[in-house]
């Protein structure tokens, strides 16, 4: 079975300067976290930069990944999915699209999402939607085909979904303010004195 992750990594962080993915949690970044998580379950790694390419480029030097210049990052979002799905094996299986600052979901949780078979598999927590989402591979091509004024939230409200009850917060914490950002320090805290 061939997995493959795209790790969105693009944007400018206005909500939460400075640049968010730089920012540390316990021994490693925020998009180092999310790095590290997705190479212990996919084959290949596929990061998609944009705002502070360089920078990135810098952080994950050390790792095993195909890093992506997206050059149209200022559209969306959905521009930097598109970007990374564009570098995805055609013979993948299943594929995750995940933005890099919910960093730390755990391993588990991705092992949970493949063990699903469905589609288009969508994490919860106590009922709450969040990330990854993990695609059929055989469905890239219907997202590449998507028109580029849409997102990738109206792609699957279009799909059948099958929801997956993680029992992990991290599905649902991103790192949009301050407060966020101390949430996930005391997480990885837990997470570093669980190992």
């Amino acid at each position: 079975m061939q997995v493959e992750a795209v790790i969105l990594a693009a944007g400018t962080s206005s909500r939460m300067p400075p640049w968010k993915l730089g920012l540390p949690l316990g021994p490693r970044t925020v998009v180092e976290w999310t790095v590290e998580t997705f190479s212990r379950v996919a084959h290949r790694v596929i990061v998609v930069g944009g705002h502070r390419f360089e920078d990135l480029r810098r952080l994950l030097a050390p790792y095993a990944v195909d890093l992506v210049y997206n050059e149209r990052y200022p559209e969306g979002m959905f521009s930097s999915v598109k970007a990374g799905l564009h570098q995805v094996n055609p013979d993948a299986d299943w594929v995750f699209i995940h933005p890099a600052d919910h960093p730390l979901v755990r391993p588990r949780t991705l092992q949970l999402l493949l063990e699903s078979r469905g589609a288009v598999v969508v994490p919860t927590y106590r009922g709450r939607k969040g990330h990854p989402l993990l695609l059929r591979g055989s469905l890239v091509p219907a997202v590449l085909a998507w028109p580029d004024h849409e997102t990738l939230r109206t792609f699957v409200r279009s799909s059948p979904l099958t929801l997956v009850e993680t029992g992990d917060p991290a599905v649902v914490l991103d790192l949009d303010h301050p407060e966020d950002y101390e949430r996930l320090k005391q997480l990885a805290e837990e997470r570093l004195e669980g190992l």
